[in-house]
């Protein structure tokens, strides 16, 4: 499994009342526009967060094309001031890449450790 921490970018048709209610931990969604050559980023309710920082783009291209799957979260929110004195959050995902299979093999592991049945 591979690990990415990623900014959240914003972009036109944002639903802030959304991006307010995130916490940490929040799994979220994503869809890439090969088109526009973005990873939209979305809420379970499917609302629009924003963007996936653009410079991840060509690594998530290439771990796709080696048939990763991929998983976004929320890593951490802060709040930082803007020009005009606005407080604004700052949102950092954890983007995960992963082979199909390698995440319940882990779990199985795991499992084994703690004689636990699966």
């Amino acid at each position: 499994m591979k690990s990415f921490f990623k900014e959240l970018e914003p972009c036109i048709g944002v639903q802030q009342d959304a991006v307010q209610k995130l916490d940490c931990c929040d799994p979220l969604l994503f869809s890439f526009s090969s088109e526009r050559q973005v990873i939209q980023i979305f809420n379970l309710d499917h609302q629009l967060l924003g963007i996936c920082q653009q410079d991840f783009v060509p690594v998530f291209l290439n771990l796709s094309a080696q048939c990763l799957q991929f998983s976004f979260s929320v890593e951490e929110i802060r709040y930082e001031q803007n020009a005009d004195g606005i407080m604004e959050p700052k949102i950092l995902l954890n983007v995960a890449a992963y082979a199909p299979g390698e995440v319940e093999s882990a779990v199985a592991d795991v499992a084994c450790c703690l004689n636990l049945k699966v």
